[in-house]
């Protein structure tokens, strides 16, 4: 990291080894290998990574195997990148006790996440770029709250983005489904249909002082790529909920940002 100016502390240790012919993307043929271990970068120690790629008459195939933060990673890639329109597909992606602190910076904020992942990008024009993905996960954990299994699906067309979310827990779960239209000049988001049912915020967030089983809805509107010009409207809405040993009848919280001005408004029966 020093040779770039980074003063994070770090250490990389390994071998690489290149080979190849040609610099025609049609009859180039490349094999690579790097391997890494006992390395860190900051909070992230990498105790393994194992990468081959080779690239035959324009088709690319690259497998790794990681072992980061006492997390485990497996990847296959494969692909066309010179083809008029190129094309990368993950077509196996894993990874167990993936723990989000680190990466976040908070070591108060721990998960031990267990899932899958897939996924194929066609075209690097984002207005005609195709992207399907998928992320699925095992039983797993975030802070003090498990999670049964979830699943987050992805679809990119003509620009426009889809997601589906779903969360199972053991008290209950949510699902949200939203769209958006990141590559526009002026960039819009929506959040079409959401819902969730006994969600424990407190287990969530790993705040022991808090236990809620919270269900209700959650609607949101947005527009704008920077702080300075998002405006978004959002709102949640809640019934027949507990905030510790709190009993909430109804309620809303709506959150409105304009031009950089924000307000919140909220509403609630007690009882």
């Amino acid at each position: 990291a020093a040779l770039l100016g980074d003063t994070t502390d770090s250490r990389l240790t390994g071998t690489a080894r290149v080979e190849g012919r040609s610099f025609d993307p049609e009859t180039m043929r490349l094999d690579a290998e790097l391997t890494l271990r006992d390395s860190f970068y900051g909070l992230h120690q990498l105790s393994s990574l194992s990468t081959t790629a080779t690239l035959d008459r324009g088709q690319l195939a690259s497998e790794t195997d990681a072992t980061l933060n006492d997390g485990t990673w497996t990847f296959a890639l494969e692909g066309t990148p010179f083809a008029p329109r190129p094309t990368v597909e993950l077509t196996r992606g894993r990874f167990r006790n993936f723990d989000v602190g680190p990466f976040l910076g908070d070591t108060t904020q721990t998960t031990q996440l267990h899932g899958t992942m897939r996924g194929t990008v066609q075209g690097t024009d984002p207005d005609t770029m195709r992207a399907d993905g998928s992320l699925t996960l095992d039983s797993s954990r975030v802070n003090r709250e498990r999670i049964d299994d979830a699943a987050l699906d992805l679809r990119l067309r003509d620009g426009q983005l889809d997601a589906d979310l779903t969360i199972d827990t053991p008290g209950g779960g949510a699902d949200v489904a939203a769209t958006a239209r990141p590559f526009d000049a002026v960039p819009t988001y929506r959040v079409a249909e959401g819902s969730f049912e006994e969600v424990d915020a407190g287990a969530l967030a790993g705040q022991s002082g808090l236990s809620t089983a919270l269900s209700g809805s959650l609607s949101l509107t947005g527009r704008g790529a920077t702080a300075s010009a998002l405006a978004l409207d959002a709102t949640l809405s809640f019934a027949d909920s507990r905030i510790n040993d709190a009993t909430l009848s109804q309620g809303r919280l709506r959150a409105t940002t304009d031009a950089g001005r924000s307000t919140l408004d909220g509403r609630f029966a007690m009882g």
